[in-house]
């Protein structure tokens, strides 16, 4: 009898142990899609009010560094210190412009959100994989391993999500290339000038 309550109680400290790590997945997941959701709208909502702004011949820095406020702002702020100290040597700052400016983000304000959630993403991941290895293994090693690789994972995630949604513009380009083709063909065909 006494074998048969410690081998339930090891299934059950097992099924609390999987239901944790699937909630902890599912939460970080969660606040991954749902930052992304947000930056996504603010930078819309931040280029309507840009081009408002500059139809109406004002000038649209002062109004929308007001607007900063919240997730964005915050890991706008944080990118912002990073940039400001010179922590970043100038070779890896171009490279981070450059993978920026490739997925049409292009601005200081992108590069110091791109930075932020690096910096903010890095302990995170860190953090999650320390929280799973301690809940998950018993091997000593591995206490070590997977809170490094989640680490890396969250600093890697930016770039992740940069380039899906590189693959993604890139899909609907090619999807528009037929009908900008036959609109050329057509416009020839009737004798307009193509400028």
């Amino acid at each position: 009898e006494d074998n048969y309550l410690e081998s339930f109680g090891s299934v059950t400290s097992l099924n609390v142990r999987i239901a944790l790590f699937s909630y902890i997945v599912f939460l970080f997941i969660g606040g991954i899609i749902f930052i992304t959701y947000r930056l996504g709208h603010q930078n819309h909502r931040r280029r309507r009010l840009t081009d408002i702004l500059l139809s109406l011949g004002e000038d649209p820095s002062d109004f929308l560094a007001k607007q900063n406020i919240g997730f964005s702002g915050f890991v706008q702020i944080i990118g912002r210190l990073v940039l400001k100290s010179r922590i970043i040597d100038e070779k890896t700052l171009n490279a981070f412009t450059e993978v920026l400016r490739v997925n049409a983000h292009v601005g200081q304000h992108n590069l110091e959100i791109f930075i932020g959630l690096k910096l903010i993403l890095l302990p995170l991941g860190g953090f999650i994989g320390w929280v799973l290895s301690h809940s998950m293994t018993v091997k000593p090693l591995l206490h070590l391993i997977i809170p490094a690789v989640g680490a890396i994972l969250g600093l890697l995630f930016p770039d992740f999500v940069l380039k899906q949604w590189r693959k993604t513009y890139l899909k609907e380009v090619e999807k528009g290339i037929p009908d900008a083709l036959d609109m050329l063909v057509i416009c020839s065909d009737a004798g307009l000038a193509i400028e």
